[in-house]
Order: structure tokens, then sequence, then C-alpha cells
């Protein structure tokens, strides 16, 4: 509760109390919030009326609609005075009202009081609000207006069981699949919910003061946790976006293993995404990591149908490898001579994405929403992997403060959020040492960070919004949720930062390609990007939007399952004059009929969802180019320590990644699926499908550009590979196909 008793003509900061001497000299205000505009309650002694030099006061709660009890009045701050954005930063921290009060005989008193943010760092946390603030000596300022527009959002009313309230999070219960989260710390302590059937082997596990040497263990997913749903109104450091939902991490990595350099452990991964998948009362669930699910188990894909089946949106980090830093430490992983290096590095050279990220199952699943980060000034983050797969994006600034030193870049801001509530860290842990912004009061920001980024914060920030969005439609589903992200994201037309042109490269042939086309609007009339998915969320649009979709009749509708078809023509792909396979891919079946003779579609579809399975691309037996040379002739072992596997490997590797892959529909929206140079290790190492024994298994890639395209009877999807090496056309005609779950045109 933050408080302000006054005595007459005296100040007194929001949160402490100061001694009025009679009853006829003090005024009590208390319980409210500025910005997301939770009323205060104002009340002094013997008073007739009460007014204020800003804001508002009535005796009317804006919230309740009720009338308040005698002697009470409500004070809060209009809303446009924060959607202005003319807000300066000390307002943010804090703002100074003059009430004046009319007693019972009609003398009036003016009572000064500085309200303060009730959060200590709010003014900080420019993804929740941005002005331009730069506590944090970086070189680009924040842009203003380039935030989550979170505000609207927290102002909004809505009416529940118990009563008329505002949105911020409550009742939403988020999974938080990490690294351990601290929740010792003083904004994550009220915010804990553990389950009655809880694992304490990774659910909720509580960190161990011997393994604070790998103290950057806890860092991740606390930062993560507490970009979510840091505790709000509280007196205490940041504020989360969904600030009174409940919060379950899984620590999806063995305590044993706790070292800065481990990888999380696939055990514990499987172990908390089946738990998720089985207790739908989780309405979120957060990934931010990258390639570690491994596409060989069928019982992921089991899972993540289970959570689209119980409404749980699994938002996942897209990856921070767009450019060249990963790819010496790829090298190694991958046991490639060293020539490697300069054979693969052709993304950095025309600065084009460098890893094709959709190796691992969950980034595929054509219902996983797949986030990207953005900056502080409306630009794509310079790590953020694209996609043809993503769906929305979020916030994860850049790298935040650089000592300037020569050859540095110019610093950007990253995310102010929660870190480790221990008390005893060595100094030289903390990711903010010698930073301007922990500098100014390292004592107080002990508990904290300004130091978080990467697609690992932009899928929180996602993930943040989209809790505030189940608190207002409790029975949202995802296919509604997915539509109303993909309508409100924010793109190029709202941020000029997002704009960009075609990226064209130049093929190991000499021919010039487009890597990345831009912006492109679809035939459904949305705006679609590789960089960006469908936009920037929008907090305050998806929460308006999620309160009336029964009212939009194509959101109305996703309330149903969709119709799931299949293609099944045979021999759809075959190489043309100028060497490209073009594969069409058509004559779309059910695939609940039992047989590929019935269910066939009729009519006119919408696409709801679309995936191509590019298992089977492979490459010739016979190959005319030099570098090519190898690839004829599988290896007989698939041996790690096999020296011919390792050649094999690499080749396969380096052909992939000279390799594009476009997509085209019939009504003529054209994008590219998988760039030129971006490397792709498919089939060679993590999925390794040809020398699987389940030959059942999918390698599907999801396209995200033809949502909500009309699909009719006859219609094809056209996909075309352009490859620098000869593709072995009959193996690809023998497994490729595409998926696509529609509904029926309204």
């Amino acid at each position: 509760m933050a408080a302000a008793l006054v005595s007459s003509l005296i100040a007194s900061c929001g949160g402490h109390h100061s001694k009025s001497d009679t009853p006829e000299e003090g005024i009590l205000v208390q319980y409210g919030d500025l910005i997301s505009g939770k009323p205060y309650e104002v009340s002094s002694p013997g008073a007739s009326d009460i007014t204020s030099d800003i804001g508002t006061v009535s005796k009317i709660n804006p919230v309740t609609g009720e009338k308040g009890k005698d002697g009470i009045w409500f004070f809060t701050i209009p809303e446009d005075f924060y959607t202005s954005y003319k807000v300066t930063y000390e307002e943010l921290a804090g703002i100074p009202v003059t009430f004046s009060v009319t007693n019972s005989k009609g003398e009036i008193k003016d009572y000064k009081i500085e309200l303060s943010g009730r959060d200590s760092f709010l003014q900080d946390q420019w993804h929740l609000y941005n002005i331009g603030q730069n506590p944090f000596g970086v070189d680009i300022n924040p842009t203003p207006r380039v935030d989550l527009n979170v505000v609207p959002a927290w102002r909004k009313v809505i009416t529940t069981d118990a009563g008329k309230i505002q949105v911020d999070g409550s009742g939403v219960k988020i999974a938080v699949m990490d690294t351990l989260v601290d929740f010792m710390n003083p904004d994550l302590k009220d915010r804990k919910y553990t389950p009655e059937d809880a694992d304490p082997e990774f659910m909720n596990v509580e960190f161990q003061e011997n393994w604070l040497k790998n103290i950057n263990m806890l860092f991740h997913g606390t930062a993560v946790a507490g970009i979510i749903g840091s505790t709000g109104m509280n007196s205490a450091g940041v504020r989360g976006i969904a600030f009174k939902s409940q919060i379950t991490g899984f620590s999806v990595q063995e305590t044993e293993f706790y070292g800065d350099d481990e990888l999380p452990n696939t055990e514990n991964i499987d172990n908390s995404i089946s738990y998720i998948a089985k207790h739908p009362e989780f309405r979120v669930s957060n990934a931010s990591f990258g390639d570690i699910i491994f596409s060989s188990s069928a019982s992921h894909h089991s899972y993540f149908d289970a959570l689209y089946e119980n409404n749980t949106a699994l938002i996942h980090s897209m990856g921070n490898s767009y450019d060249d830093d990963d790819i010496e430490d790829y090298i190694e992983e991958h046991n490639l001579t060293d020539d490697y290096e300069s054979r693969l590095d052709r993304c950095d050279y025309y600065s084009t994405d460098c890893f094709f990220m959709m190796t691992d199952s969950m980034s595929r699943h054509p219902y996983v929403i797949n986030t990207a980060a953005v900056t502080a000034s409306g630009k794509k983050s310079t790590y953020s992997s694209t996609s043809a797969g993503l769906w929305i994006s979020g916030f994860g600034g850049e790298f935040g403060y650089l000592v300037p030193r020569p050859g540095n870049p110019l610093s950007e801001a990253t995310l102010v959020t929660t870190f480790t509530g221990l008390d005893n860290v060595p100094p030289y842990k903390y990711h903010d040492i010698e930073t301007p912004w922990f500098e100014s009061g390292p004592e107080e920001k002990k508990y904290y960070t300004a130091k978080m980024n990467g697609t690992s914060a932009a899928a929180p920030s996602v993930s943040g919004v989209v809790a505030l969005a189940y608190q207002v439609k409790p029975d949202i589903t995802i296919g509604q949720l997915r539509y109303i992200l993909a309508k409100t994201g924010r793109n190029d037309n709202v941020f000029d930062g997002m704009k960009y042109g075609p990226i064209t490269v130049t093929s190991p042939s000499g021919e010039l390609e487009v890597t990345d086309p831009g912006w492109i609007d679809n035939a459904a009339g949305l705006r679609f990007s590789n960089f960006y998915g469908f936009g920037l969320v929008d907090a305050a649009a998806l929460v308006n939007f999620a309160e009336t979709c029964n009212e939009d009749s194509a959101c109305r509708q996703l309330k149903e399952t969709p119709d799931h078809y299949v293609s099944t023509n045979s021999n759809p792909c075959e190489q043309t004059s100028e060497g490209s396979i073009v594969c069409t891919l058509s004559d779309f079946r059910q695939t609940d009929t039992g047989n590929n003779t019935e269910g066939e579609l009729n009519g006119t579809a919408v696409i709801d969802a679309l995936t191509v399975d590019l298992k089977g691309l492979t490459y010739a037996t016979a190959q005319t180019e030099k570098d090519c040379s190898g690839l004829e002739t599988l290896p007989q072992s698939n041996s790690v320590d096999n020296s011919s596997v390792q050649e094999y490997r690499g080749k396969a590797i380096l052909a992939n990644t000279n390799m594009q892959i476009t997509v085209s529909s019939k009504a003529g929206t054209n994008g590219v699926v998988k760039p030129l140079y971006a490397i792709w290790d498919l089939n060679y190492d993590i999925d390794d499908t040809l020398y699987s024994s389940e030959p059942e298994r999918e390698a599907k890639i999801p396209i995200s550009l033809l949502y909500r395209e009309e699909l009719k009877s006859g219609d094809g999807i056209t996909l075309t590979i352009k490859s620098h090496c000869a593709i072995n056309v009959d193996l690809l005609n023998d497994s490729i196909k595409a998926d696509v779950f529609t509904y029926p045109k309204l």
C-alpha cells in the first residue's frame, strides 16, 4: 500500500506517512497507482469537497462505478496524460499533486503531495513506456512511443465474477521453461505458483548457495520471469507486464550440470513440456531457448499438439543467430575443418541471415508462436534470427551499455528486469557492473539488471501481453490468439524504423537472388515480414480485440477446430531447364478420412496454418559442380568420429547453405522460405533423417506468409528450390507434402 498523509502545507513523498496533529489538518492518499490509473482513495477529516490541480477527483470510483463511502474521494491521472507521451522522466518516478480540501466551514486548504510511481525503476522500463529515457548511458536513445502500448491495456476495466477490475494478469498461470527462477527476488516472491502435484526435481527449484559461482544460470530464467510478471505497485524494483499473474518455473537443466557453458538438459525439457501439456490451467508457456529440442522424438509434436488443444499458448524465441558470431562455434561443434569458416560466412558479407532456425521441432510446429526481437528504436535487433515461420515480434533491445573503445558499435538499450534476490553475490557476477545505470545506485539495484536482451527477452514481452489477453477472454483459443496478434501487430506503416528494402545477394553461380523481399502484403490483406512476422505486439489493441472477438465473424469462427488437409498429388516436383526444382503441392484431402480417396477440399477455404515437409530434400547421386563432389554416396555409418561422415556432413551443410527456397500462392503472393547463405543442417546432424529408423519422421517447415489466404479446390502451393548442388528429385517427390489447416470461407 502506498499512502501519503500530509499535514497542512507540508509535502510528503508517496509511500510514506506524515503525522497530522489535528483531524482538520490532514489528507490521506492511498492504494492507487499513477500510470495504470488504479484510483487512489483520498480522504480528509471533515472535508465537504476535494479537488486537485491535475488529474480528476470524484466521489465515484472510475473502475467499479460505485460511489465511495462517506469521506472517501477517488483520484486518477487521466490516460491521455500518458498516451500523449509528454511525460518527463521525473514524472514517471513521481508526480506532485496539490489537493484543495474544502471543510465543513467552507474553508479551503491546499496539500501538496508527491505521488510515487509505486515501482522504483518503472521509469527505466522503456519497453513498458518509452519517452526516450536513457539512464543507461547508451549511444542511441530509445525512440519515444516505441513500446508495448501497455498503459491503455492496464487501464482497461473488465467485468469478472468478482466484479469490475482492471487488466493486470490476475488469475493467469504462466509456465516459464528456462534456467531457475529466483523467487527470492522481492518482485517475484508473491508471483510464485506451485501446483499440488509439482515435481520438485524441475519445478520451482530453489537456488542453492553452493551454485553461486554459476549465478548466470539463475540470471536468465529470473530475468524472463520478471519481464512477464514482476509484482507491480509494491514500492520495489520493476513492474511486469502481467504484474498480478502467477508463475511456475520449469528448470530445463539438471542441477548437477549447472555450469556457465552447459546447455539445458533435454530430459527436463521433456518432463516440463509433458507436465504443462497435462495441466491446462497453464494458459501461457514461455520458451526462451533455441534449437535444443531434437526433432527425432515424435513425443514432442504430440506435446505441442496437446498444448494447442488445451489452448495453452507456447511463446518461443526465434533465436539470436542472424549475424556470423556463432559460425566459429558451429564449425567446432560439427567437427568441420577450419576452411569451412570462409565458405559459410557469405551471409556476413551480404548482411543476410546466417542461420536457418528451423531445425528444432518447437520452431516447426504450426501453432507455436515464434517471436523475433526489436530494439528500443523500433528496428530489428541485429542478432534476431529471421524466419518464414515467425509470427510476432517483442522487445529484445540490443546489447546495452558498452565501455567506449575503438571497434565497439554504437550502443543501444537492453531491458530492465529482475535478477537474483540473493544478498551475497560477488560483485563481479553482476552483469551491470561498471555500467552507468547500476553504478548510480548499486545497493538498491542489486536485485535487478538493465542488461537483459535477445529473443529470450522478446518472447516474455509477448508472453506478458498474451497473459493480459487471457485475463480478458479466458476461453480464447490459440487460433483466435494468433488471428488477433496478426491483425493488431504494428508494422512499418506505424514505425519508420521497421522499414527495410529487399536484400539481394549474388549466388554461387553468379545470379542475383533476393534473400529477403522486405514487407509483403499477402492476398488476405495482412502485412508480413521475415524480420518481424506480422509486426510488433500491441498490448492495448490485443486486449481490446480479445474482448470483442465474438463480434468479429472470423474471430468467432476460430473457436472451432480447423480442418486438416494434406496435399496428395503424385510427383509434384520437377526440374526446370534453368536447373531449379519447382514443386506444386495440390489435391488437398482431409487426413481423418482414413484414405486419400475421400475428404477432398471442396469450395473455398481460408488458410489458418501451413507447413511443408522437406524431409526428402537430399542430393542427387550425380554432381557436376566441383564443390558438390562427394555428395553422391552416403557414408555407411553415422558415427561422429567417422572421418567420411565428417566430410560428408560438411559438404551437405555447405550445400544446404548454398540453397534458396521460395514459396508462392495461387493468388500471387511470393516469399522466401529458406534464404541463400543461411546455414542449415537439416538431415545431417540434428534431424539425422537419412539414418533414421523412424521413416515416418517429418521435417515440416511452417510458412506464415500465406495466413488467411484463400485455398480453392484445384489450387496449389508452389515451392521453388534453387540449389548449387543437384537435388534428388525422385526422393523429394516420395515425401514432400503440404499440410494446411483451414476454415470454410465465410
